[in-house]
């Protein structure tokens, strides 16, 4: 029941046998202007009968002829009701009033003292009351318990509760444990370090240990998927959301937390992004196909030139070395040579290192990369055109931006892309053109075409993976790709088009700055005193053009024949620099430059890369390789990198 305000309507069940002194404690409660409902009873039988929840008040005479006030009490806790008795009576000593207050009872009262009656039945009632309250309370507190333990028993997410003080241990592991992990919950909270480690929460704990203030410890973390392992061998991933316990003090005193089993997504959103960069390749081949003829048609014509002069040369042996047709016929085929290199760096530019070589973020020239996009491309827009009988105008209207913060790679395919489109759109010929400026805080850049235009129906869907109008002939790609390029870049790119009008691109980049380093000219000479150096290159002719570009410089070149002898001279001689092919055969699982690095720690490494395939030696931050040098080998550039590493 509700109970009534302390000093509002009261009712109360008097066990007295003299109705003189009922009244007479009745008459008293009721001086404080209090209304009382009561009822007087004398036997236990009739005591029994008129107890009930609505009663406010007992109040009992300790000694009667067949039932006591000890006896009451009894009856009372017996019934299980939360009632207050006071004890009221003739006469009793101090060891019976303990009793009675040991036994149960608010408090005993005098009957020739009754001037503290009313404040002791005010205050029993209000006694009364806090127990109901911290009963309620209490029940509630369990029921939430209750609710909690059995969401946590049920949930297939693993629910944990680590203490770090006194001592680090789990106190709590739900079921969900054996399905994730393999490991039941009394098997982890057994064993600390198990359990640390197979939930993956080493780091979380060591932090919170070794710098236990709140200051030094957020209130929650947060992290990514982290690889565990089930009992069965199983690769598990692992989500966790964990928070902090505080005591008074603000030090981190526990660790709660949820870990959840997210392979499946995990693995799901692998899945995609492999399926993404499968696509992405497939459309970037794609172009290179397209770019195919007209490369195989500008390198075969400086092979052509390349050959032809040697074959003269060779025809004719007994020239003097100070002729100069045989100077001229040599620039020809230095000149050849160059071009023919040009040629493969445009088959570099489209060359996107993986995931795991990491971000290709530098300081980018807009405009650059533009001129960089236009001269790969050239082949198609310019040669393949002319061999369909058409004309195409590539024009730039480039003003003087600022550089920024970008993906060279992936600008050039965006570009590449954009240009294909273009050329599509002009069957017939037409005018390509290529603006930039700057706009605020953004690089703004506009591709513009002369073609046939698009739809409102096609733009809107224009970036949609697989959608494409040219049939057959399209990927439905190329669009796309672009489209991730620019949101990678934290850009935005807009159409504007119309049927028969042409196209426009306008992609806005953000300008971050940047530092671009100090300018070196790539053709500078930096000559150094006679050095020590160690040789070793797949190819034997490389390897005997090299000893003879270092020996003419005054360098002492020890050629290696193959890794097992470079090892040898490492073992037994000192040198000044390494020059090591980077297309070695791997030793023991690793690049013999690693190895030579083990052997010869001090010595600087010069790598000789024909293509992209330096990452696997230089990506870890203490690097073996000193610096890289492009092939084709220019004399000018090789000896340079030598004076520049040796000092």
């Amino acid at each position: 029941m509700t109970d009534p305000a302390i000093r509002g309507r009261l009712r109360v069940l008097v066990l007295e046998d003299n109705p003189l002194d009922a009244e007479l404690v009745v008459r008293e409660l009721s001086r404080g202007g209090r209304s009382v409902a009561w009822v007087r009873v004398e036997t236990e039988r009739e005591f029994v009968a008129n107890l009930s929840d609505d009663i406010d008040i007992i109040l009992v005479d300790y000694a009667l002829p067949r039932f006591d006030a000890i006896a009451a009490i009894e009856r009372v806790r017996r019934s299980g009701l939360d009632i207050p008795l006071i004890v009221v009576t003739g006469a009793i000593d101090d060891a019976v009033a303990v009793e009675c207050l040991r036994a149960g009872a608010a408090d005993y009262l005098l009957k020739d003292r009754l001037a503290r009656l009313d404040q002791a039945v005010d205050r029993a009632i209000a006694e009364r009351r806090e127990r109901r309250e911290r009963a309620a309370a209490g029940a509630a507190l369990s029921e939430t318990e209750a609710r909690l333990r059995r969401i946590a028993e049920n949930a297939h997410d693993v629910i944990f509760r680590l203490d770090l003080v006194p001592t680090v241990r789990f106190t709590y592991i739900s079921p969900a444990s054996r399905e994730v992990l393999g490991y039941a919950p009394d098997e982890l909270m057994a064993d600390t370090a198990l359990a640390t480690r197979t939930l993956r929460l080493e780091n979380l704990v060591a932090s919170s240990v070794s710098s236990p203030h709140i200051g030094a410890n957020p209130r929650s973390y947060d992290y990514v998927p982290v690889r565990s392992r089930h009992t069965d061998g199983r690769e598990v991933w692992l989500d966790h959301r964990q928070t902090v316990v505080l005591d008074d003090d603000d030090q981190v005193v526990a660790i709660e937390g949820i870990v959840r089993d997210v392979t499946a997504q995990y693995q799901a959103e692998r899945t995609l992004r492999e399926a993404r960069e499968r696509m992405a390749q497939s459309e970037k081949l794609r172009a290179l196909g397209q770019m195919a003829s007209g490369v195989a048609h500008d390198f075969n014509n400086q092979l052509s030139l390349i050959l032809g002069y040697a074959e003269l040369l060779l025809a004719r042996p007994g020239r003097r070395r100070d002729d100069g047709a045989l100077v001229e016929d040599l620039q020809a085929i230095h000149t050849a040579a160059e071009d023919a290199a040009a040629v493969v760096r445009r088959l570099q530019m489209f060359y996107r290192p993986t995931e795991s070589e990491g971000p290709a973020a530098t300081c980018v020239h807009l405009n650059a990369i533009v001129a960089q996009a236009m001269s790969a491309t050239e082949p198609r827009w310019r040669d393949q055109a002319r061999m369909a009988g058409v004309v195409i105008d590539v024009l730039t209207d480039l003003a003087d931006i600022p550089p920024t913060i970008g993906d060279a790679i992936e600008l050039r395919e965006m570009l590449t892309n954009l240009i294909f489109n273009a050329v599509d759109a002009m069957q017939s010929g037409g005018r390509l053109t290529f603006s930039t400026r700057a706009d605020g805080g953004h690089i703004v850049l506009c591709v513009t075409d002369t073609g046939v235009g698009m739809p409102t129906r096609v733009i809107e869907r224009a970036f949609e993976p697989f959608f494409t109008t040219k049939g057959e002939r399209g990927t439905g790609l190329g669009l796309s790709m672009v489209y991730g390029v620019v949101e990678r870049h934290n850009g935005t790119i807009a159409i504007e088009s119309a049927p028969g009008q042409g196209t426009t691109f306008m992609i806005r980049l953000p300008i971050v700055e940047c530092d671009e380093g100090p300018i070196v000219e790539a053709d500078q000479m930096i000559r150094s005193a006679p050095r020590r150096v160690l040789l070793i290159d797949d190819d034997p002719a490389v390897c005997r053009l090299i000893a003879r570009i270092l020996a003419d410089a005054g360098h002492l070149a020890t050629v290696a024949d193959g890794c097992a002898d470079a090892f040898s001279h490492l073992a037994t001689s000192a040198f000044d620099v390494i020059i090591a092919d980077s297309a070695l055969p791997s030793w023991e699982g690793d690049h013999p430059v690693i190895r030579m690095r083990t052997l010869a720690p001090v010595t600087p490494v010069l790598l000789l890369a024909g293509f992209g395939e330096t990452s696997e030696i230089t990506a870890e931050p203490s690097s073996h390789v000193a610096e890289v040098v492009d092939k084709p080998i220019r004399t000018k550039r090789l000896l340079s990198a030598v004076a520049r590493v040796t000092g």
